[in-house]
């Protein structure tokens, strides 16, 4: 029999992936030689630098003689309270003491104290300053680019980088674009940008059109609609007007595509997409059908759709925009629709049983907004829905809204009896085939007052949870997560609710046994950690569609 150093190194290069922790990697490599040669290269794939550190001791990790340095793929750089000098520090040393052509990825990232970055994740960048009159940050930028020629994502950002080194020939490897557009200089650079992009298949657009200005003139575009139009506009205004981009992923934030839906129809190939994210846009409609009056989706290989709607966004229901663009093509994988108050993104089953074959992450956050009138008009019928997962082979993660998780009125009206429309729920949701890892999402009124809401709350979703792991044997991990019906943030006299039913809960399977030896069933709340090793097909659960990060699935930086 093999021991574990007797392994192939594929196999044992298979094992160290499933541990997270860098501590319990350097114990791993420090056990002996064969397990060295393998654990050292998921210790150092992913760099983590603080600028505000002591650069000698930057300088000693950088050193030569460390055989680590050449693993290394992706350099995250932290950027909280650290001044630009020693930002300007870290990028020097970086450039010139980094083995050459080993880069795939470098971001700036502002991190708290309790926050960690897992590789390679670098979505939240929005705070990274280099001194762009300092020569020797110019030259370092310069030196970087030369020597690490495999560098594939770069990020145009007026406060990231100087717009004059963005135009120096060094993108031909890139193939991945990160976009803050913050005024037309910037989006006039990327648009000059995209010009010397051979290579390029991933594009990221991140605008505020609040903030949006026109320097020029010296005015600022208060309207997010024309300033949304000016910014595609510039962006893509160096593109040949019979011309299209074709990229295998483009995701957009904080547009509104009112008017400027019609521009990005022209200027990207849709049809050959495999993932496109929407991103807290306003008008998401709007674009879903010029989409589709162009005829696109009908060729499309899309494999992955993100779409968040804006929470202060309220939208009725005027057309099928959405059904139509879901109908027309077949193939989604991965699909998540998080527009809690509009109920124009609310699919229909029809238009989703098109993916049913091939969906395997799917989340739902659909539920119109306003408490008045019936609620169970607002939701999938149990019936369809059982119909429709039953069709559903290869979904294992699936997030969505169950009927009886909304509060009536708190806590005078609160109710731990299963209804009878959310039995057929349960019924619906053990039918799914595939399914290991499921969410439910719910709402607490605008208008409710919970007096002790810590533990009703937390009884609440332990009662529910064990009915829907008792219903669904096959499921291993489930998440309960409350939201809000209104988009402002919960305040006042209702601090402690806010506190809580914001948090997310997660549950596995248990069983208890009482003094006379009789075992019975119960969901047991762990951490998300303990969830994953429990059951690693749980990325679902760690979906914040709301939050101001990109989500980006589908594809990978």
């Amino acid at each position: 029999m093999l021991d574990l150093v007797g392994l192939p190194q594929d196999v044992l290069a298979l094992i160290m992936s499933f541990i997270p922790s860098k501590e319990d990697l350097r114990c791993v490599y420090l056990t002996c030689k064969a397990l060295y040669s393998v654990a050292i290269v998921p210790l150092y794939r992913h760099m983590l630098l603080r600028a505000r550190s002591n650069s000698m001791q930057l300088m000693a990790a950088l050193n030569s003689e460390n055989v680590g340095l050449r693993h290394i793929r992706h350099v995250t750089i932290d950027v909280a309270d650290a001044a630009r000098p020693h930002l300007n520090n870290c990028i020097v040393l970086l450039a010139n003491l980094l083995p050459r052509d080993i880069l795939l990825t470098l971001t700036c990232v502002h991190l708290r104290a309790s926050q960690h970055v897992e590789p390679p994740n670098p979505t939240n960048a929005d705070n990274f300053r280099l001194d762009c009159n300092d020569p020797l940050a110019k030259d370092s930028l310069q030196t970087l680019w030369q020597r690490q020629r495999n560098l594939r994502t770069r990020r145009i950002d007026q406060a990231a980088f100087p717009l004059s080194s963005t135009c120096d020939g060094s993108f031909r490897n890139i193939t991945t674009l990160q976009m803050v557009i913050s005024n037309v200089d910037t989006a006039k650079a990327c648009s000059h940008i995209m010009q010397q992009t051979p290579g390029l298949q991933v594009l990221e657009i991140r605008a505020d059109p609040n903030g949006y200005s026109k320097e020029a003139l010296n005015i600022e575009l208060e309207d997010t609609v024309a300033a949304s139009k000016d910014i595609i506009h510039w962006v893509f205004h160096e593109l040949a007007p019979d011309k299209q981009i074709r990229l295998r992923a483009l995701t957009i934030y904080e547009l509104d595509f009112e008017t400027a839906a019609s521009r990005l129809i022209e200027a990207v190939d849709m049809t050959g997409l495999d993932s496109l994210g929407l991103q807290n846009c306003y008008n998401i409609v709007n674009l879903l059908r010029s989409i589709s009056a162009a005829g696109a989706p009908l060729r499309m290989a899309m494999h992955s759709l993100t779409i968040v709607g804006r929470l202060e966004e309220a939208e009725g229901r005027n057309d099928d925009a959405i059904d139509d663009f879901l109908g027309s093509f077949t193939g989604l994988k991965c699909l998540v629709i998080a527009a809690s108050a509009q109920e124009a993104l609310r699919p229909k089953l029809e238009s989703l049983s098109k993916h049913a074959a091939s969906l395997e992450v799917l989340y739902l956050d659909c539920v119109w907004n306003q408490l008045s009138g019936s609620l169970l008009d607002e939701h999938y019928n149990a019936l369809e829905l059982r119909r429709f997962l039953q069709r559903c082979d290869r979904l294992e993660q699936l997030v969505l809204n169950p009927p009886e998780m909304i509060f009536d009125d708190l806590p005078r009206h609160v109710n731990f009896e299963t209804k009878d429309f959310a039995a057929g729920y349960h019924i619906a949701l053990a039918d799914a085939p595939a399914l290991l890892t499921c969410g439910l999402v719910t709402r607490i009124p605008d208008d409710s007052s919970f007096t002790g809401a810590p533990s009703m709350l937390k009884q609440f979703r332990e009662n529910h949870a064990t009915i829907y792991l008792a219903q669904m044997p096959r499921v291993k991990a489930l998440g309960i997560e409350f939201g809000k019906d209104t988009p402002e943030p919960i305040g006042g006299d209702r601090d402690g609710i806010a506190q809580v039913c914001l948090s997310p809960s997660y549950y596995v399977r248990g069983r208890t046994i009482d003094p006379y030896g009789t075992s019975s069933f119960l969901a047991i709340e762990m951490g998300l950690e303990e969830v994953r090793d429990i059951e690693p097909v749980s990325q679902v659960l760690e979906l914040r569609p709301y939050s101001p990060k990109l989500l980006r699935l589908g594809y990978t930086l």
